[in-house]
């Protein structure tokens, strides 16, 4: 019994070794664990522990950073709202008054809507706030968005069309495609000609189903096409009045449904078109 406490002792000295420097750790401390003498049992556990260690670090970074790059897009807009208020309550006449009020209307239609960008991407990227997923309908999302987002561009000079030969089904989410394709639509409309054309479409063939967004106008450089997803990356810096999350949030989505996202050029070398492929549906 001596012999078997002995060696009992040894062996689980390592791993009491491991317990103690844990317990030792400051709470915020994601520094990776370091022990001398490792056995070789105990490496892959040790292994593990730094490889979560190391992920939990990345979320906070990402958490981190997206709080410092809202408080910063944010910043702006409501800026703006203060100063259009501020303008109308030393305004010389009723016009004046107005017209600063306006303004004011419409810098405040855009808070709220990048307060509900910032919200989504945040939901997206922590991969909270997710449905359960069943057979959609890419035409009857298609229509029900276009729907509502054609009176918007109406009023822009621009015209929204939708060509559907087929329908095509994936397995998804209705309320977040339908959020990719707002996104999609929006910044079609905002980077393209004033008077010009937004046109939806979607195609099926060999277990894929494509959706397509395309404007036109001048396209964005082959250089840029990857980094016009990125968060908060625009072509023109303090130019539109998005916070470049429109295309990271398409990509999130389309990521979460198995999709691939592709920036190109139009076929005649003008305009945008902007291509996710999703896996089609399959009857189990």
């Amino acid at each position: 019994a001596l012999v078997v406490n002995l060696v009992l002792s040894a062996t689980l000295a390592p791993l009491r070794g491991l317990a103690d420097a844990i317990a030792r750790r400051e709470p915020e401390s994601l520094a990776p664990v370091e022990l001398s003498d490792l056995p070789e049992e105990l490496a892959p556990v040790v292994d593990e522990l730094n490889s979560l260690l190391a992920r939990v670090r990345a979320a906070f970074e990402r958490e981190q950073q997206f709080i410092d790059a809202a408080a910063h897009e944010i910043r702006t807009p409501i800026a703006a709202v203060q100063l259009h208020v501020q303008n109308a309550l030393r305004a010389a006449d009723a016009a004046e008054r107005d017209g600063s009020l306006d303004e004011a209307v419409r810098a405040l239609r855009r808070t709220t809507q990048l307060a509900e960008q910032l919200l989504t991407f945040s939901r997206l990227a922590s991969g909270t706030d997710l449905a359960l997923r069943r057979r959609v309908s890419l035409a009857e999302v298609c229509r029900e968005v276009i729907a509502l987002e054609e009176p918007l561009l109406d009023r822009r000079g621009q015209s929204l069309g939708l060509d559907a030969p087929c329908d095509c089904a994936v397995a998804g989410d209705p309320y977040r495609l339908q959020q990719l394709l707002r996104n999609l639509i929006d910044n079609a409309s905002q980077h393209g000609l004033a008077q010009g054309d937004v046109d939806v479409s979607i195609a099926c063939g060999d277990g894929v189903a494509l959706l397509r967004v395309a404007n036109d106008g001048a396209p964005v450089p082959d250089h840029e096409c990857e980094n016009v997803f990125r968060p908060y990356y625009r072509l023109r810096p303090g130019g539109g009045q998005g916070a470049g999350l429109g295309l990271s949030i398409v990509r999130e989505i389309a990521g979460q449904h198995g999709a691939t996202v592709a920036l190109a050029r139009k076929a005649d070398g003008q305009g945008c078109v902007v291509t996710v492929a999703f896996p089609a549906w399959v009857a189990e």
